[in-house]
Formats: C-alpha cells, structure tokens, sequence
C-alpha cells in the first residue's frame, strides 16, 4: 500500500501543494465515488477531469453509443468509435483507464428509468447530471432527494451552459430552479445544438464544484451561468421555494411515474430508441451463423447488433433496446422494432 501512496503522491504533487488539497484532500479525491449520467460531450469532459483529478470510483452511464456527430464536441471518442457504433460508456471508458490506474472506472450501458436509477447511485456520493435531457433531470431530482444524494446539474445550448450543485433539503433543488418541464422543448442539443469550447469550460465548473464539496469547502446553493459567446460567467443565488412539489412538499413525482411509451426520439440525431415491451436480456453470439429473411446483419459486438431491415439501419442492444437511424415516425420505428425480434426469434427457432 505504501508504494502506491507514494507513487499516487507523486503523479499529483502537483495538486497536493495546493493548500487547501495536501495529502488529507488528495486522499479524500481516491476514496470518493461520483456517477456519471451520460457520457457524450458534457459527460465524457466530465468524466475526463474527474480521472485526472483523481477520483476512485466512476460510474458512467450511457444508453447510446458513438456517432460521427459526438466527435467535435467529446474528449474522449474519436472516429473509430464511431465507425465501429461503440457504445459511448465503453468508449469513455477504455479510453480513461489509460489515463489513471488509481481510478476505477465502470462503464454501464443502459437506460436511466424510474425502476433502476435508485439502484445506479445508492452507493455514490455524488451524481452528475451530463445527459441535456429535461425528463432523466426530474428523475434525478426526485432520486436525489428520497435518497439524500448531492448531485450537480449542467445544462449547455448554442453559446450558453449552467451549472447547479444541489444538497437535498439543504439548498434550492431543480424543481425549484425550473417548476416544470418547457412545453415541447426535448433535448436542448437537438434544439440549440452547442460549441465545443462551451462543453469544456462548463464540464470544468462542475467538476471544480465537486473537488470542492470533497475537500470540505463551501459549494451548493447557488447557479452558475456561463456566455461562451461574450466571454462572461455570473453567479445567481438561488432559494428554496417553499411550495416546491419535490423538496418542500415531498412529491416525487417523476420518480413514481411509470413511464408506458414505447419510443423516444434521441438528442441531436434523426434517430428513434425504441423500447421492449417487457424486460428481456439478449446474446448476440450465436447470431452471426443465422440466415435471417430479410435482415442484413452489419456487425455484432457482445454489447450491439447492427442491421438493416426494410431499408433502414437499426442497433439493437442487450436489453432489448434499439436505436433506428434517419427516421422520425414512432409508429414505423415500432413497426420496425417488432418486425425485426420477430425474424430474429423465428431465426433462431429454426436453427433448433
């Protein structure tokens, strides 16, 4: 152990000289444990820092995997990722295991949902919001607050990004910041789109904040409001509401709704995530020997099985999730989705 202390003081003597670190704060960083949510440009900048800043313990999450698209704005997926539809948590992930081994970092490719999110930050200390997704925001309040997690929510669009950190029942909590999610905005990156040099001088506030809240200094209660465009960042105190439903009155209701959609359209590409009707956990293995009518088999990973079927191409992945590129209609994309589990069923059955 103490040949690894040594060589840990060392990699970051740097950051231990600084007074309010030293070794006691150093130490705190490699014993601390954050989770990501989302890791495309916000969430793999984040995630970067924190394993530089020597964090021990990194979840990422990610439901999705690399497109050519992700890679002006990321600091950690390239082009290869992206031709080969690597799933952006294992992406994020080799790369930062190449940058610290005091870090662990683990890659979880899925979802956020109503039934598994408890699960995803109970042993954290910390949740990062990098998703630029209103629905998965409230969801990660109303987690927060019944299990008394600090998290920080970042927000970029176009020039302009925020940043929050926020302790349950201590400072102002999302829903106080925005009541109620904007009519028919979706993803603000679909809608705004977003600069590369914002992503990082954002990602750069958040994990600031979060070194600071580990180190024991003063942080939470207030937002941070960055224009890229003019150059400027201000500071806005932000109160609690006391008639707010999630933090004042107790009504977690995004974590108690049960979500009955089938489809969704993705952030930032003409594509559509498909659902599962029920739970299901599939092996793409034996897959490749099979002739499937109609269903041209472009890759298969342990973690995606890309085709094409009717004309469209379509990642499907262990949970039973797909992604449908260049389509904007729900209905056909679970048209698609059906269409596709029944050849793959019907595939393996006669291979019996």
């Amino acid at each position: 152990m103490r040949p690894r202390i040594s060589r840990l003081l060392e990699e970051y003597s740097r950051q231990v000289i600084i007074k309010e670190i030293g070794v006691k704060g150093q130490l705190k960083l490699l014993g601390s444990k954050v989770v990501v949510i989302g890791c495309g440009a916000t969430g793999s900048a984040v995630a970067e820092l924190l394993v530089r800043a020597g964090i021990g313990h990194i979840k990422i999450v990610d439901r999705d995997f690399v497109e050519l698209s992700n890679i002006p704005r990321s600091h950690l997926h390239v082009e290869d990722d992206a031709n080969t539809a690597k799933p952006k948590a294992l992406s994020c992930a080799e790369k930062l295991s190449k940058i610290n081994s005091f870090s662990k970092v683990i890659p979880l490719i899925t979802e956020v949902t109503q039934s598994n999110i408890e699960d995803l930050i109970a042993d954290t200390d910390v949740v990062i919001d990098a998703t630029d997704n209103y629905e998965i925001r409230y969801l990660i309040n109303d987690a927060t607050l019944k299990l008394r997690k600090p998290w920080v929510h970042i927000g970029v669009g176009g020039w302009y990004g925020q940043v929050m950190f926020i302790k349950p029942y201590e400072t102002a909590c999302f829903r106080c910041l925005i009541p109620k999610p904007p009519p028919d905005i979706g993803d603000a990156c679909n809608v705004l789109g977003v600069m590369n040099t914002l992503v990082s001088i954002v990602a750069s506030i958040a994990v600031n904040e979060v070194i600071k809240y580990f180190i024991g200094l003063g942080v939470g209660g207030y937002l941070i409001f960055v224009d890229a465009l003019r150059t400027q960042v201000s500071k806005f105190r932000v109160a609690r509401d006391p008639k707010c439903p999630s933090c004042s009155l107790g009504k977690l209701e995004f974590l108690n709704l049960r979500e009955s959609r089938r489809t969704k359209i993705i952030c930032g590409s003409n594509s559509i995530q498909v659902y599962p009707s029920s739970q299901v956990s599939l092996k793409f293995e034996n897959l490749r020997a099979l002739n499937i009518e109609g269903v041209d088999i472009i890759s298969i990973t342990p973690h995606t099985l890309s085709v094409r079927i009717n004309g469209y191409e379509v990642t499907l992945f262990n949970d039973g999730r797909a992604i449908i590129s260049s389509l904007s209609d729900e209905e056909i994309a679970l048209k698609i989705y059906e269409n596709l589990i029944s050849k793959i069923r019907s595939g393996e059955r006669s291979e019996c």
